[in-house]
């Protein structure tokens, strides 16, 4: 039994004991990131920054795997300063001296940590040596705020996996102790009622501390480093330092969290409910994502014969095809920002949704696709037939989130529905924010003959070396983001009126491969052919 170095970096030595099984891979992958895992972490909290070589390539820092059975390998009596599965703990000799980093080999679970949840661990001791260059202090509440906010910034889901010696979020108990105890103004020390207050394991501490840095970041908008390197000795110097105000910053934190949750027992799934915004501020993003599932039908062994022409410059020749149907699954995310505790109502065409699950017929227009002409359906109308699904999801280390996942049980045609998702807060009565998208649910396609696919493909290649230049002009602009960002939009104007001007070139001696140029640009931008015809001219250079 002994500590053997598996190997050593330019600023750590990693070691483990060699009977604990998992423990010498996990140091072999260690040492693969932890370099790189240092130099990001000192972006937050720099030091030494002139010095070569710096503090910790002069006294490199031992990290050594572990486990409860290593006392007497590592010389101790009992097992009593170990950390437990899921944990790890640090000796740190003061700022940019040598320290050492106990790592325990398993979970919380017993299984082998993962070796995200060994970088997660790093980070989080780590960031109490480095932590000291700035005022904070380790072995209080606020440092162990700092190092896990820390830890969490690198690995978000870390401290909300099963292996974690105890598992985020830890915000709750300050939240729901009454009075809540003021550990911003003052860093308070055990008492013989209370010996872990204000200590590294005062949970309530630490977990009010990470809930005013996340204040400080997420509700100020004060960046992560900003808030490490502001200095002071409590969370009210930092507040102080940083904003160059007297307020009392406890106040001002109660009074934000009193408004918006009104009181309400806290069981939040994670360690940041900000920021919570006025109803004019708040903001909900949608997020889509599509599937297709063939439904089986007779119709798809009958086979048809249609007269038409692959592409544009293509004879009209019989091809055959058969009907396709088709259910289309549309999952529709909310995404809210700025609410404590969102609530979602669902809309289909105007009518909300009440029930959870369930399906309705709706009367619509929609589009049925004419296999004589594939760019021109046919109008459609009648009852079209949708099932749907919404819920509320909430997780731990996220957000909570509004699910509607939507369905065509008809498949006349393709069909499109407004969707509507209104977001309100628990408690304040005010407005709800609204987001509004249009769905196509394609219940009806045509596929046709193999050969129908190859025709098109040649006459489309054939056809863009006769227009190289109008080619070129069209892939530019599919090729910029959607929406343009910066001077993109001023860009694909300009290639627009590019395009408009190289077909007006064509024009002048191949009036046909005008026509047929302009129905291909238009056809691959997807916008209406006349736009690329009816532009109204510019001089060159504007």
């Amino acid at each position: 039994m002994a500590i053997v170095q598996q190997s050593r970096t330019d600023r750590f030595i990693l070691q483990y004991d060699d009977q604990i099984a998992p423990a010498q891979q996990l140091a072999q992958t260690l040492s693969q990131t932890i370099e790189a895992d240092f130099y990001l972490l000192r972006s937050y909290l720099p030091f030494d920054q002139d010095a070569f070589p710096d503090a910790f390539m002069r006294h490199p820092t031992p990290v050594i795997f572990i486990d409860t059975s290593s006392a007497t390998t590592l010389g101790l009596k009992d097992a009593s300063s170990i950390p437990g599965r899921g944990g790890a703990r640090n000796f740190a000799l003061g700022p940019g001296r040598a320290g050492t980093l106990w790592i325990n080999a398993f979970g919380a679970t017993n299984n082998p940590l993962t070796p995200d949840f060994a970088r997660f661990l790093f980070i989080a001791e780590m960031s109490e040596q480095l932590m000291g260059f700035y005022g904070w202090d380790a072995g209080n509440s606020r440092g162990e705020a700092l190092s896990r906010i820390l830890a969490e910034q690198f690995f978000p889901a870390a401290g909300y996996a099963a292996e974690c010696i105890s598992i985020a979020p830890w915000i709750n108990g300050w939240l729901n102790s009454s009075p809540r105890f003021d550990y911003l103004n003052q860093n308070p020390a055990p008492t013989p009622a209370n010996a872990n207050l204000g200590t590294d394991t005062d949970q309530p501490g630490y977990g009010c501390g990470m809930l005013f840095i996340n204040y400080l970041r997420y509700q100020l908008g004060y960046p992560l480093a900003a808030i490490c390197q502001a200095g002071g000795v409590t969370f009210a110097d930092t507040y102080k330092n940083l904003t160059g105000r007297t307020d009392d910053p406890l106040v001002a934190m109660n009074d934000l969290i009193t408004k918006h949750f009104d009181g309400s027992f806290f069981n939040l799934l994670d360690n940041n409910p900000f920021p919570l915004l006025e109803q004019s501020a708040r903001q909900v993003t949608v997020g889509t994502t599509r599937s297709i599932r063939t439904v089986p039908s007779a119709e798809r062994a009958i086979h048809h014969v249609a007269h038409l022409s692959p592409f544009i410059t293509c004879p009209e020749k019989d091809y055959s095809f058969h009907r396709v149907r088709q259910a289309v699954t549309w999952t529709v995310t909310a995404f809210p920002m700025g609410f404590a505790l969102p609530q979602f109502k669902w809309f289909v065409n105007g009518k909300e949704l009440f029930v959870s699950t369930d399906n309705r017929q709706e009367a619509l227009s929609f589009e049925v696709p004419d296999p004589n002409h594939p760019r021109v359906p046919k109008a459609g109308s009648g009852n079209a037939t949708f099932e749907w699904t919404f819920s509320t999801t909430s997780q731990r280390g996220e957000g909570t989130d509004g699910v509607l996942v939507i369905t065509n049980d008809s498949y006349d045609g393709v069909y499109r529905l407004d969707i509507k998702v209104e977001v309100s807060e628990l408690y304040g009565g005010e407005a709800a924010t609204p987001v509004v998208l249009s769905l196509a649910f394609e219940g009806l396609r045509i596929a046709y003959e193999q050969r129908y696919y190859e025709d098109g493909r040649e006459c489309e290649r054939r056809f863009e070396r006769a227009i190289p230049s109008l080619q070129k002009e069209v892939d530019l602009v599919l090729g910029r983001p959607d929406p343009p960002v910066g001077d993109g939009l001023a860009e694909v104007i300009r290639s627009v009126d590019a395009i408009r001007r190289e077909i007006e070139r064509i024009g002048q001696t191949d009036p046909e491969l005008a026509a047929s140029a302009t129905e291909y640009a238009a056809a691959r931008l997807e916008v209406e052919a006349s736009l690329l015809s009816a532009l109204e001219k510019r001089p060159r250079g504007e």
